[in-house]
């Protein structure tokens, strides 16, 4: 959920033509958002998802073809590691990811000639007592202890080993590279005492937050990114989006053309550095600048009129050549107007927010940012979903103290050996899903991390599998390892030795919550995330009884 201020000036950016971007102000307003007090998306008025002319076309794959478009941001306009000022000293320093990002961030953000500063601007790290908004892993002992026993601190949302580490890479990246560039403020650390290191070290946390809640997959060239406007749409976690984040994502990694470039056939350039990591498109933007300041006057507001136009003119393009009077008017316009016109003419070099849904007027517009449990939302977004549908309870705690029997050790080393892998694969097959995908957490204990009680009550196929593989005697189990090929059929066999086994392994997991006070702060994210594991293991438990 964005923490936005400065919204003015965030439209006032779209509004600039030489940023290459396209919000729909007749159709979106920002306004405080619905649910968490931060800004969201509105419609002004009723949008019908089916009454617009103006629609998208990503190329051949493009999954809503004929929906109107709410934003359009050209690949150039995106903040990226690849597009920003220090694109060359990054490459050169081996970052990118999220890394990355964060840096291109701080960097765009410490020059007030940034291209991106009515953007950047608009990213609000503080809250209403100007503390730092920072993420789980950097909350006071107190709160942390609010989630003890929780999923989230299973998966290790409360602990800071990482943004450590991102920390560290940050400052030695800006002490590497202050000859060339001043270090941001945010990590100028030279001479300050140990006191206000730490500050600066929550008001980084905070910045990732902030940077890494926005970020967004652009393609194969640019990677994560930020895409100005996309990250106003809040998440709906229950599968009802009403937009849809769209660009062309298989394009060349070498130059971020999707076509033509000759790169994936005859490799990359010679010289990496120099061409697509170096920035030289935009030294050459600057020699000219004087000449493009010259016509900023001239400069028209984008409008969703200009983006048909633009489009329309494309197609004219590739059914004949344009007319005369198509020339003139391309004469009449300035330097930014016909480099825009460019940009927009190819909407397979943009992003677009696409409508996927009629809307009413008033009502907030949602995206959706993945089936995401509620662990994954606080420590990436700061906020849970009520009765989160993706939300799952892990028994691998449970499972280890267990696995200590030795009476069970044969099944255990067959199962994490061979059975695992072999029935996830069956299972998929079986219900016609990626292989590979089942698979991901096959190797070394990963397997654990799957036996889990789903939002529904039930155990994960995996999980169950698990529990009646344990029911077998040493006799049924090598009977089963001898008819491995029916690996998947065997286990989903209900059994109910297996229920009381799992049912003994829920009774535990509900054991590991704390009677822990939540903070008034806290308890609009913590208190949704603990009721919710609890509702899930009570819906297993009498399930399990019966």
């Amino acid at each position: 959920m964005a923490t936005t201020a400065n919204v003015e000036g965030l439209l006032d950016w779209f509004r600039d033509p030489s940023n290459k971007s396209f919000w729909n102000e007749d159709l979106l307003d920002i306004r405080t958002a619905s649910v968490g007090g931060g800004a969201g998306v509105f419609a002004r008025e009723d949008i019908d998802v089916h009454s617009h002319d103006h629609c998208g076309g990503h190329g051949d794959d493009h999954e809503h073809e004929d929906t109107p478009i709410l934003l359009r941001v050209s690949k150039e306009a995106i903040l990226s590691g690849r597009n920003s000022k220090i694109c060359n000293l990054l490459y050169e320093g081996g970052l990118d990811g999220m890394q990355a990002v964060v840096l291109a961030y701080l960097y765009e953000k410490a020059d007030p000639t940034s291209p991106w500063k009515g953007y950047v601007d608009s990213i609000n790290i503080y809250d209403d007592n100007g503390k730092p908004i920072v993420p789980p892993c950097m909350w006071d002992e107190e709160a942390k202890k609010c989630l003890k026993g929780t999923e989230a601190e299973v998966l290790g949302v409360t602990d800071p080993e990482e943004i450590e580490r991102y920390f560290t890479i940050a400052l030695a990246f800006a002490r590497e590279v202050e000859s060339v560039i001043p270090r941001p403020k945010e990590l100028d650390i030279v001479g300050k005492p140990q006191e206000e290191v730490e500050k600066m070290f929550e008001v980084y946390a905070a910045i990732v937050l902030a940077v890494s809640s926005r970020a967004f997959t652009i393609d194969d060239f640019h990677g994560l990114a930020l895409v100005p406007g996309a990250d106003l749409f809040n998440h709906n976690a229950y599968d009802d989006e009403d937009v849809h984040f769209e660009t062309i994502a298989d394009v060349c990694p070498f130059c971020g053309k999707d076509s033509g470039c000759g790169h994936s056939e005859f490799g990359g350039p010679d010289s990496e550095e120099d061409d697509s990591m170096t920035g030289s498109d935009s030294e050459d933007e600057e020699e000219s600048g004087e000449e493009e300041e010259n016509d900023d006057e001239q400069l028209l507001e984008i409008t969703e009129e200009v983006i048909e136009r633009f489009e329309s003119d494309l197609l004219e393009q590739n059914g004949s050549e344009s007319d005369e009077s198509s020339d003139e008017s391309d004469a009449e316009l300035s330097p930014v107007e016909r480099e825009r016109n460019s940009a927009f003419s190819d909407p397979d070099s943009c992003c677009d927010i696409t409508l996927v849904k009629s809307i009413k007027k008033d009502q907030e517009i949602f995206n959706t940012y993945g089936d995401l449990s509620n662990p994954f939302l606080l420590s990436s977004y700061l906020f849970v979903a009520k009765n989160n549908p993706n939300d799952t309870v892990g028994l691998g705690r449970q499972i280890i103290r267990f696995s200590k029997n030795s009476k069970f050790a044969k099944h255990i080393s067959w199962w994490e050996k061979t059975g695992y892998v072999l029935f996830k694969s069956q299972f998929a097959r079986a219900r016609g899903l990626d292989e590979d995908e089942e698979q991901q957490d096959s190797v070394s204990d990963g397997w654990k991390l799957d036996m889990k009680i789903a939002a529904d009550g039930n155990p994960t196929p995996a999980t169950y599998a698990f529990a009646r593989l344990l029911s077998l005697s040493h006799i049924h189990l090598k009977r089963v390892i001898l008819q491995k090929h029916k690996l998947h059929s065997s286990l989903t066999i209900r059994d109910p030795r297996a229920n009381r086994l799992l049912l003994h392994w829920c009774q535990q997991r509900v054991s590991q919550y704390g009677e822990v006070k939540v903070p008034p702060g806290y308890k609009h994210m913590v208190s949704p995330l603990i009721n919710h594991e609890k509702q899930i293991l009570a819906k297993a438990i009498e399930r399990l009884s019966r």
